[in-house]
């Protein structure tokens, strides 16, 4: 079964998106899902790497997962840009189920064509929870930084440009709406 993304549509808000710093599970391409791993000395210094990046963007909200990979790089931003910082459940990867802690992807990629995994939460709740959770967020005052996970970017890049590239860890992406008449637009996601 294949997930239909068109059913599924973003705000057009303009955004800035990082997935956390590395995590010794990311050196080792063992499936995190909402397995709550710290970052590694590596992914301390890239999130200060993406601080120094955003410090001159004015950014005016802070979004970040609970799961502390991501909270500890939002924090570390959060010291180079001085803005609010809000963690949301809702921008959390992917509950794996039994397959997290696992290094072997085949039941990841049959989760991410629609199979139910056990004690894993479906794509489809994935994919409406962090729809619903970024169009909630984009009400805030921006420019807004969201900073989560390599799944959550999957999703919205497939919502976004159709395609699901994995991006390295603490890699800044703006994305924003851009208008080809006054009511249709199609998403540009750039790395910073």
């Amino acid at each position: 079964m294949r997930i239909e993304f068109s059913n599924y549509k973003i705000n057009p808000v303009s955004f800035y998106f990082v997935r956390h710093g590395e995590t010794d599970w990311n050196v080792i391409k063992r499936i995190t899902g909402q397995t709550d791993v710290p970052l590694n000395s590596q992914g301390l210094k890239q999130a200060h790497k993406v601080g120094e990046i955003l410090q001159t963007l004015e950014i005016k909200s802070i979004f970040t997962s609970t799961l502390q990979r991501a909270k500890q790089t939002a924090e570390i931003i959060q010291t180079y840009i001085n803005s609010p910082l809000e963690e949301n459940p809702g921008l959390m990867d992917s509950k794996l189920g039994i397959i997290e802690g696992n290094t072997d992807r085949s039941k990841l990629y049959e989760w991410e064509n629609g199979k139910q995994l056990t004690d894993a939460e479906s794509l489809d709740d994935f994919n409406l929870r962090i729809t619903n959770t970024i169009n909630e967020i984009l009400l805030s005052p921006g420019p807004i930084l969201v900073v989560s996970h390599s799944g959550v970017w999957r999703h919205l890049n497939q919502i976004l440009n159709g395609s699901i590239p994995r991006i390295p860890n603490a890699t800044p992406i703006l994305c924003r709406p851009y208008y080809l008449k006054p009511d249709y637009y199609i998403w540009e996601t750039i790395l910073l």
